[in-house]
């Protein structure tokens, strides 16, 4: 069966890029997709200089950063064993001071539905990705991202965990899911970890009010739903995905504070288990998708 997407992926030659690369090419070929590879680079930040060279008096740099593209993804797809003609894979170079507003211009522009980046690094499109107001521009974009750790792997989509917290709007992210889960014949749990913050039977109520809802706005034989407690949400989180080998953790943007921990496992001194949940892709699916 065809399940295809119009995926875009963003690199800027780093380490995590490069295995969300491999990931993005790996996918796209099982999912018989078109990956449009992009770059966005400032010119003075190109691999060039504004030195007059006689023998450069015809220099393109858009010319000059499409080639270098080119060739990182010609052996890219070679050191995957893939031959010319098994991808529908483009190259796409931009150009321009503002990279986050090149990137969802490219995404827009080609009718995007899925765009895949590494996670970790440094680097300015790391920043740009994950930097203090990357979610509500995400959330404006209308394209769900899927965000590669740097230890990633790729492997067949068959058990999706949801991150939930009641809302509301999360049925709709639900339902996209599902229909995203049925392309794969996959199993999608959905998962509330709580904290023990609430009272049992109080927690408990709530669980059973929004299962009850859930199942009966969405039908799906591989959907189930799950109340855990753990101390840490986010260990709570690794340990179930752990446990459970899950190939995508899904979350909305709504949860701020908890994706950019999961993100930044450095920068968060309670969570001492990160390195087993950095193996899970990381799907968002902007809640601005279904307005």
């Amino acid at each position: 069966m065809e399940h295809n997407f119009n995926i875009l992926m963003a690199t800027d030659y780093s380490k995590s890029a490069g295995n969300a690369e491999r990931y993005a090419v790996q996918f796209s070929k099982a999912t018989q997709s078109t990956i449009r590879f992009v770059h966005i680079f400032e010119p003075q930040l190109a691999g060039y200089t504004a030195t007059f060279d006689a023998e450069k008096i015809d220099y393109n740099p858009l010319q000059y950063e499409f080639s270098k593209l080119n060739e990182h993804v010609t052996k890219l797809l070679d050191s995957l064993n893939i031959k010319p003609g098994e991808l529908n894979c483009q190259c796409i170079i931009r150009e321009g001071i503002n990279i986050r507003k090149q990137l969802l211009d490219e995404a827009a522009e080609s009718k995007t539905d899925l765009i895949i980046t590494g996670t970790h690094g440094v680097s300015e499109l790391r920043e740009m990705m994950f930097g203090g107001h990357t979610w509500k521009i995400i959330k404006n974009t209308n394209i769900p991202l899927l965000a590669i750790p740097e230890n990633a792997s790729y492997s067949e989509i068959k058990k999706i965990v949801f991150a939930t917290e009641y809302r509301k709007n999360e049925i709709l992210s639900i339902k996209l899911l599902t229909q995203i889960a049925k392309k794969f014949n996959a199993e999608i749990t959905v998962l509330h970890i709580t904290n023990f913050v609430l009272p049992e039977e109080f927690e408990n109520k709530i669980f059973e009010n929004f299962k009850s809802e859930l199942k009966d706005k969405i039908t799906y034989d591989k959907l189930n739903i799950h109340l855990k407690h753990h101390y840490s949400i986010i260990d709570g989180l690794n340990d179930y995905c752990k446990l459970k080998k899950a190939n995508w953790l899904v979350m909305s943007p709504e949860r701020l504070s908890l994706i950019d921990k999961i993100l930044n496992p450095a920068d968060i001194s309670t969570t001492k288990h990160m390195s087993s949940h950095t193996k899970v892709p990381l799907f968002i699916i902007p809640e601005f998708k279904h307005s």
